[in-house]
């Protein structure tokens, strides 16, 4: 708000000076009413430009408190989502750190699913990037068995050769 105002002041001060420099250049009486009318609209416009850049706050929560609980349970459904989705992605990117400090390179895909207040994981796809023993496939497929808390069934070990698909 603060800036605003600064602005609106330097605004008008520039709008000001060139207002009074524009007056003394002219000697008509017409064309002085004429340059005021004009000094008076820029400097107008000199307080108005700076305000254009006020964002007005979202008047959105107003909507949610008269249609009730539907959109809270809609927002709620959304979040629970979005904190799902973020959950699976940290997962995967966990895995494939973990991956990489074996010296191993995969992709991770990981299904998980929220009931109540307890996430579980369902599932997980790890594809290997680069050729790969089946000993380096079983350690990192029981690693992330472990890490992730699930049988080695709901693992699926793809790519890399040995008898994954590339």
């Amino acid at each position: 708000m603060i800036g605003i105002v600064r602005q609106m002041i330097l605004c008008v001060t520039a709008a000001s000076l060139f207002g009074s420099m524009m007056l003394s250049l002219t000697e008509q009486k017409g064309q002085k009413e004429i340059i005021r009318i004009a000094i008076g609209m820029m400097l107008v416009l000199a307080l108005i430009t700076p305000l254009r850049s006020i964002r007005l706050p979202d008047w959105g929560w107003l909507s949610e408190l008269w249609s009730g609980q539907e959109t809270s349970a809609d927002a709620q459904e959304v979040y629970q989502k979005h904190v799902l989705e973020e959950f699976e992605t940290e997962l995967e990117t966990y895995l494939e750190q973990c991956a990489a400090r074996e010296g191993v390179s995969c992709a991770a895909e990981v299904t998980a699913e929220q009931q109540a207040d307890t996430v579980s994981i369902q599932a997980a796809v790890l594809t290997f990037v680069s050729d790969v023993t089946e000993q380096q496939r079983e350690e990192i497929g029981a690693m992330a068995a472990q890490e992730l808390g699930i049988s080695e069934q709901q693992i699926t070990l793809a790519g890399g050769e040995p008898d994954g698909t590339e």
